[in-house]
């Protein structure tokens, strides 16, 4: 029991970091409006706790071999991921912090999923799903809804 303990307390503390990385910025600095550029690059911060959050569970979760079932969020969570993503949406989310935390915690939560399941559908997977959906969030960064310098937002 104490060495359960022992090797559960890293990733409560993981799971406390990757809730503050998300939630804390919107709630308390509301005022605080970054560009396309920017907003994503957070983004890829927040989607990086979660998926170390994510692999870190499935390190500790007993079992192993491949289960297909756990392919669909592997696919469909980075998907749900980029449209969460969406630019047109930044006004309005930005303008509500809940809203905003909210939606933070979603990319940590999809975050979570895609590198989690990856794991758990085969080991190795979901160091690539994380790998992959970090990448995606970059890309959106430098390209993905930005507009040329000196451009209206």
């Amino acid at each position: 029991m104490i060495a359960r303990r022992e090797r559960a307390w890293p990733i409560v503390l993981l799971a406390g970091v990757t809730l503050a990385v998300a939630m804390a910025p919107p709630i308390l600095e509301p005022a605080v409006r970054l560009d396309v550029r920017d907003h994503h690059i957070a983004h890829a911060i927040v989607m990086a706790f979660g998926a170390a959050l994510g692999l870190a569970l499935a390190a500790s979760a007993p079992g192993s071999g491949e289960r297909p079932a756990w392919l669909v969020p592997v696919i469909v969570a980075p998907l749900l991921a980029m449209a969460l993503m969406n630019p047109a949406s930044y006004e309005f989310i930005e303008l509500r912090p809940v809203l905003h935390a909210t939606d933070h915690l979603a990319l940590a939560a999809l975050a979570v999923l895609t590198s989690y399941g990856g794991q758990r559908y085969q080991r190795g997977v979901g160091w690539a799903a994380a790998v992959f959906l970090e990448l995606m969030a970059l890309g959106a960064a430098f390209g993905f809804g930005v507009a040329p310098p000196g451009a209206a937002r």
